[in-house]
């Protein structure tokens, strides 16, 4: 008796159809127009403070992703490059990393126009 999909490989029979790649399809036509290069002006030596802010967010969200949103309100740690890091403290860097990659001047501007 042959099962389809068996092995363990992920990949779905003849009869069944896998939906996620359909799922992912509409997802790039919907949000295609939001990946737009932005015409705002860049400032000078503002890339290495955006660096450093996307630097900050990986942290955070590898960080957040050790501990898991269970230890918010639990008070776990994991050690994350030989540094015990908390998810109250994974998310201030994310936040912090987010707002340094809007103050280098990457982000389209509502008052520049």
């Amino acid at each position: 008796m042959q099962v389809e999909g068996a092995g363990g490989d992920g990949v779905q029979g003849v009869r069944g159809h896998d939906h996620a790649g359909d799922v992912a399809a509409l997802l790039v036509a919907v949000f295609r127009g939001f990946e737009q290069p932005s015409p705002a002006p860049v400032r000078p030596g503002s890339g290495p403070l955006a660096a450093l802010g996307i630097t900050l967010c990986l942290l955070g969200v590898l960080g957040l992703s050790m501990v898991g949103f269970a230890g918010l309100l639990e008070g776990r740690t994991a050690t994350l490059i030989a540094v015990p890091v908390s998810a109250p403290a994974a998310v201030a860097t994310a936040l912090a990393g987010w707002w340094l990659v809007e103050r280098s001047g990457f982000a389209v501007r509502r008052d520049e126009g």
